[in-house]
């Protein structure tokens, strides 16, 4: 009864720990380069991710120990389609037509395993891998004919919190007698 009490109290307290913990946002920011080109690029809580991915009823303790007890080919096979699943998720729309997007670069995948072992020893030691949450980056491009007036980002299943940041950057080319460049906010 004592360890049950015990282990009842070590929950309780990791939970709350957990959900006051602030957690850096996933988010995608949309760059327009040129008239027709869009550079996408993620920031997003990579294990957490995978965790939506492959796992969504899990804890993420649950996951991260369940991948590090997994054998590494099987693994690496689950994170590759967990990874095609995501790339199937995202639309890009412009004039009411899909945006045919490049394929995602995707961070290494023997990043990706150590960043779940860690995550899966620091679960086992602290009791929570939220200290080490790092984002990683995740990029693409999307290319029209036409030049963009304006693009309907729709947002994936597995990236409910997502903030979306999108922007055209401003260039300017100073000339030898005007170095000085004024640049509005």
């Amino acid at each position: 009864m004592l360890r049950v009490f015990a282990l009842a109290t070590v929950s309780f307290f990791m939970s709350a720990m957990a959900l006051t913990h602030e957690l850096p946002d996933d988010r995608v920011t949309i760059v327009q380069r040129e008239p027709t080109h869009l550079s996408i690029t993620f920031y997003v809580d990579e294990v957490g991710l995978l965790q939506r991915l492959i796992a969504p009823n899990s804890s993420r303790a649950e996951f991260l120990l369940a991948c590090v007890g997994t054998p590494p080919d099987q693994l690496r096979q689950r994170l590759q389609r967990a990874q095609t699943s995501f790339e199937r998720e995202l639309k890009l729309l412009a004039g009411g037509q899909t945006l045919a997007i490049a394929p995602l670069h995707w961070p290494p995948m023997n990043d990706t395993l150590r960043r779940l072992q860690d995550g899966a020893m620091a679960t086992i030691t602290t009791g929570s891998d939220h200290d080490r949450i790092q984002p990683v980056e995740i990029t693409t491009d999307a290319l029209s004919s036409t030049a963009f007036e304006s693009v309907t980002f729709i947002t994936p299943p597995s990236l409910p919190n997502l903030l979306v940041v999108a922007y055209r950057p401003i260039q300017h080319r100073p000339t030898p007698e005007t170095r000085a460049v004024v640049i509005d906010f």
